[in-house]
């Protein structure tokens, strides 16, 4: 009789319109979220000179950006390092396309002759 209940039970959640066993539909529309200003993250990239460890001018170089970066409310820092030629700095922005230009800006600034990339 439990069996039966049971059964019973399980073929109306299997046959009722909501369930199909395979997940979503992969055709149907996604909705936006009410949330637009996401958090995502930028990274700054720069090749010092050389290959040798980060200068005490490069670390300046660095700080002084990091500073701006925050000073001027861009985003978060979340990560930085230099080593073996390079500097890296990840930051938690919410609009892409302002932090660029805000961060463009900065390094033209900082480091006005440094070869970067923001990915």
């Amino acid at each position: 009789m439990i069996n039966f209940f049971a059964l019973l039970f399980l073929a109306i959640l299997l046959l009722s319109p909501g369930y199909s066993g395979e997940g979503p539909d992969p055709s149907a529309q996604l909705q936006p979220s009410h949330r637009t200003n996401m958090p995502t993250a930028l990274r700054i990239i720069m090749k010092w000179s050389g290959d040798d460890f980060a200068s005490s001018q490069d670390l300046e170089t660095r700080s002084k950006i990091e500073s701006l970066i925050a000073e001027r409310s861009v985003g978060r820092i979340v990560s930085a390092g230099t080593g073996m030629g390079w500097m890296d700095i990840r930051v938690e922005v919410t609009e892409r396309a302002n932090a660029r230009k805000a961060i463009d800006k900065i390094m033209a600034e900082v480091a006005p002759k440094a070869k970067y990339l923001i990915e």
